[in-house]
């Protein structure tokens, strides 16, 4: 009886496990159904993606067929928003800089502004206007402002209009393929050539062989002597990329030009011996006035055809790669482990503050080259032009060795750094007596220095310098532009210049003009003696400038007759001896030659072409012709003025002497 109640108790428990698995199988069932149904809702779902993606390939399609269309017309045709609906999609464009009227910007601020309506969902006119205004500033702000009233109620299209019509007008005024037929590469490398020709190329319409061709035409020789053999059936971006990695290759092999160049550095007093001259780079093989290679180099280098400067093949001076440009070379002075540049307070027992700069500065400094009198001779030293220096200074062991006569000061100063970290060996105690000094040809003074023990300067012109001559400077190229008036009335005061002629040009030099009675007052006018003075300097004499990063030219000889050549020898000592030429060792010349002149001497001609080709010019205004002539109208007696060697009486500022 205790075995059936088991079995019993057992059948039952296994009732109730079936039972159990029973609810779970119908849980299953409802979990499996509302599996189903959720599949087949994403499913519908997924289609409803798949169609919103294809309708959005398709707007991004239209797009882009329409992008290219709208940015190649936006040269030519005013520029209007594509009609296109504003989409979620779209990625937020940020708002165009503000446009101040300056009319190379003006294309570029369109097109900005017209993938920025392109992306925004306001539609209306008004708006579009109001916001194309509140992107305005200055010039342009001005004109939107005085035109308010007119176009208040005008549509975008024809506000548009009237911006392009006042601002699309860049100042080259040439097309862009006409931009592109004179672009050359030039000193610059090709990344920044291609660089531009690519931005020209793109609003040009030009197809890819005739841009093959110009980008060819405007490279540099030596660029398209290495691609000769290497750019045949390349494409425009395969021949601009070559172009670029030899450009890059030559530039890696140049030396002197990687990390390990090395710095500039300056005579240092502490150096065994006594040596005036500026120390120039070690590696330098040729200053540039030709005073470093010895006769038998240059003629071995002229025969062999190698650079004066680098003295390889391949190239001249003109050329070289190596050879630095006009405004490193008036950067040839430094320090390879920094420098001092002084400040002098007033109160004695406050010292000096010196400030430590980098050799990178010193690179930059304001270098002058002065001439120092002192024992019946003259020296040539590099001065500092420093600012922030409150004295004159000069080096203790370079005013012993030139014999200057010092004086013990009744204070001596100290020296101390900007941290207030003492400098130097000891204090400046001495101050030299009065000495000639002289900046330029002729520009003297009498200036007296305090001597320092220490410093990697020969002489530093500090505060007190330029407070009492007062010079225009241009920190920019580190020259004096002009010196003030007082340099003019106290510094430049010697004797005046003759301007003679000489008898090559004019073989009589007494006037056979006879002068009228009306004019006997006026008879100093028609003088030949006084043509040949020169009037005075003033701060608006003429400058030469030569356009950055170009080597003055060499021109060719001229042939001469004998007698021509006998004139020319004739002519040459003349002139130096008046003092209007003199001797120059310097590979840079111009083209001599002469021409008769009716009183039966020779006119001297020097073909100053070449250099004027990279000299920078003069813009001036010039009256137009017809105003010209309304002046003269009713005009019945006319003169004549015949000017007398004006050739030489040109003045030029100092810094170009």
């Amino acid at each position: 009886m205790a075995e059936f109640n088991d079995l019993q108790q057992a059948v039952g428990n296994q009732g109730r496990v079936l039972e159990q698995h029973s609810q779970l199988f119908e849980s299953l069932a409802n979990t499996v159904t509302a599996l189903t149904t959720q599949q087949s809702d994403q499913h519908s779902q997924l289609a409803q993606i798949t169609a919103s993606l294809q309708d959005i390939a398709a707007q991004l399609t239209q797009l882009r067929v329409a992008t290219p269309a709208s940015l190649a017309s936006a040269n030519q045709a005013p520029v209007s928003s594509p009609a296109i609906a504003p989409s979620s999609a779209c990625f937020p464009v940020s708002k165009p800089d503000k446009y101040d009227g300056s009319p190379d910007l003006c294309r570029g601020f369109l097109l900005q502004m017209s993938l920025f309506f392109v992306n925004s969902p306001v539609s209306v006119d008004a708006a579009r206007i109001s916001f194309f205004i509140s992107r305005l500033t200055g010039k342009a702000l001005d004109w939107a402002t005085a035109i308010w009233s007119s176009i208040e109620n005008s549509t975008y299209e024809h506000f548009l209009r009237e911006f392009r019509l006042v601002f699309d007008h860049p100042h080259h005024g040439q097309s862009q393929g006409e931009l592109l037929v004179q672009l050359r590469q030039g000193n610059r490398p090709v990344s920044d050539f291609a660089l531009e020709f690519r931005t020209l190329a793109a609003g040009s319409g030009w197809n890819e062989p005739a841009l093959r061709v110009m980008f060819r035409n405007g490279l540099r020789a030596d660029i398209l002597a290495e691609l000769a053999c290497k750019d045949d059936g390349l494409s425009l971006d395969e021949l601009i990329s070559l172009a670029i990695r030899l450009d890059q290759l030559k530039l890696s092999s140049v030396p002197g030009r990687g990390a390990g160049a090395s710095t500039l550095r300056f005579f240092s007093p502490r150096a065994s011996g006594f040596n005036p001259r500026v120390t120039l780079r070690d590696e330098e093989p040729m200053q540039v006035d030709a005073t470093r290679l010895s006769r038998e180099e240059r003629i071995r280098r002229r025969q062999a055809g190698l650079c004066f400067y680098c003295g390889r093949s391949g190239h001249m001076l003109r050329d070289c790669r190596s050879c630095p440009s006009r405004d490193q070379r008036k950067d040839t002075t430094g320090s390879s482990n920094g420098g001092l540049s002084h400040g002098f307070h007033g109160n004695p027992d406050r010292p000096y503050e010196v400030s430590r700069l980098s050799s990178d500065m010193f690179s930059k400094s304001f270098i002058l080259s002065v001439i120092l009198f002192c024992q019946s001779s003259s020296f040539v030293f590099p001065a500092l032009i420093d600012s922030g220096a409150e004295g004159n200074f000069i080096n203790e062991q370079l005013a012993r060795q030139l014999l200057i006569p010092l004086e013990c000061l009744e204070n001596p100063m100290k020296l101390s750094a900007v941290d207030g970290t003492p400098v130097g060996q000891g204090a400046v105690s001495h101050i030299t007596t009065p000495v000639q000094l002289n900046v330029s040809a002729l520009h003297s003074e009498e200036i007296r220095f305090f001597v320092m023990k220490d410093t990697n300067y020969q002489i530093i012109l500090g505060l007190p310098w330029l407070k009492r001559h007062n010079p225009l400077i241009s920190w920019l190229n580190c020259e004096i532009i002009s010196w003030s008036s007082y340099c003019h009335d106290h510094c430049i005061s010697g004797p005046k210049l003759l301007i003679q002629s000489t008898t090559v040009e004019s073989p009589g030099q007494e006037s056979l003009a006879h002068i009228p009675s009306d004019y006997a007052d006026l008879s100093e006018v028609f003088s030949k003696s006084r043509a040949t003075q020169l009037p005075p300097h003033r701060p608006y004499d003429c400058a030469i400038e030569l356009i950055d990063n170009q080597i003055p030219p060499k021109s060719r000889i001229y042939p001469l007759t004998q007698i021509e050549e006998r004139a020319m020898e004739e002519y040459v000592q003349e002139a130096l001896a008046q003092g209007f030429i003199r001797h120059s060792t310097s590979p840079v010349a111009a083209s001599f030659f002469f021409v008769k002149k009716k009183d039966g001497g020779l006119r001297p001609c020097i073909d100053y072409r070449q250099l004027n080709a990279v000299t920078k010019t003069y813009p001036y205004p010039l009256p137009l012709v017809p105003v010209a002539l309304e002046q003269l109208r009713g005009a019945s007696v006319f003169t004549k003025q015949q000017f007398v060697n004006k050739h030489r009486e040109v003045l030029l500022t100092y810094v170009t002497y």
